[in-house]
């Protein structure tokens, strides 16, 4: 019999030392003798590139790639990550470099001696996006807590607005002072890999230019975005009107009610202080006073705040029932521990 288990997160530092307790369990528990490691290596600009545009599509990242690279760059050293996996799995541990591979999925499967039969309508569900789209990702983090949902992507918007843009003619600037390697470096790849002279030298490989680096795009992609935005926002059924509060850095409402016996709302707040426990949110509908849910993850609020803890789990969510129906506004409260509250957002239905 054999156990196969996969996960990308294992090629970060921060998460071998899970796997090591895994191999851990397997060999002690399990009583699993036989334990194989396989890793299929992209080039280092690729990986890099690839990163960033995940990060940025699904954790809330706002740095530009070069911002991004120097700040990711020591925890995804390949170098030190393969040394670690080596030293889990030995000379077990087979290094294959991604890019020849047409399918790993053939390839992983005949290094198992397992058929591998690929359906040939398969659909791919998890399609990377381009520097184009990864950079209007990252503005919409940059102006927005939440990427809001149905973004049609920055093609169509552009496109309604009379702006064509290529994707195949822009990408990420490369910082080639971060991308070059030492005649050390390569050669503890090579001792890590088994690779020959000629694959050591792809994956180190700076790729020629040729293509416009993106950034120059940011203003017209930011006009772009915020006008969408704008747009979303004044299509919605309600306004919004924030009033301001001392305890409070940041906050927003970002999903409105859209009819129904029962109206979801929801938004965040990011508090000052520190200790966010000290606070509750109210909603009053006429006399009534209803409990939100609050201290939900946001992690793209965090990555806009990174010095503040109350920002991991600013978002709140609150059900009103028949809001819609009723055509009344509500006022959402931010109350004290000594039972002091303060109207920071009122909403009210949109007028015509």
């Amino acid at each position: 019999n054999k156990v196969l288990l996969s996960s990308a997160a294992w090629s970060s530092l921060a998460s071998l030392p899970s796997l090591a307790a895994l191999l851990q369990k397997l060999r002690r528990d399990a009583g699993i003798t036989e334990v194989r490691g396989v890793v299929y290596v992209r080039t280092r600009v690729d990986y890099l590139r690839s990163h960033y545009r995940e990060f940025t599509r699904r954790r809330g990242n706002v740095l530009p790639f070069p911002a991004y690279v120097a700040e990711k760059m020591a925890s995804l050293d390949p170098v030190v990550v393969l040394a670690r996996l080596r030293d889990l799995f030995g000379d077990s541990l087979a290094v294959f470099p991604h890019a020849p591979i047409v399918d790993a999925g053939a390839h992983f499967f005949g290094l198992l001696g397992l058929p591998y039969h690929a359906s040939s309508g398969a659909v791919r569900v998890n399609v990377g996006l381009d520097a184009v789209e990864t950079e209007a990702r990252r503005v919409l983090n940059v102006l927005s807590a939440e990427v809001p949902a149905g973004f049609p992507g920055l093609r169509a918007i552009a496109a309604r607005s009379g702006v064509a843009i290529d994707p195949a003619a822009w990408t990420e600037p490369l910082p080639e002072a971060l991308f070059r390697a030492n005649a050390s470096t390569r050669g503890d790849f090579a001792s890590l890999t088994g690779w020959d002279p000629e694959e050591v030298e792809r994956f180190f490989s700076i790729p020629a230019g040729g293509l416009a680096d993106v950034g120059e795009l940011t203003p017209s992609i930011r006009a772009l975005c915020e006008t969408w935005l704008a747009e979303r926002r004044f299509a919605t059924r309600f306004t919004v009107e924030r009033l301001p509060c001392d305890a409070v850095v940041d906050a927003a409402i970002d999903r409105f009610p859209c009819g129904g016996a029962s109206s979801r709302l929801a938004g965040y707040v990011v508090l000052a202080c520190a200790d966010p426990g000290r606070w509750r949110l109210l909603a009053r509908l006429g006399g009534d006073y209803v409990s939100l849910r609050q201290g939900i993850d946001s992690p793209r609020i965090a990555a806009r705040f990174p010095g503040n803890p109350a920002a991991r789990r600013a978002r709140f969510a609150v059900a009103i029932d028949g809001l819609d129906q009723k055509g009344e506004g509500l006022e959402i409260l931010l109350e004290d521990e000594f039972g002091n509250g303060r109207v920071i957002f009122r909403v009210q239905p949109a007028s015509g």
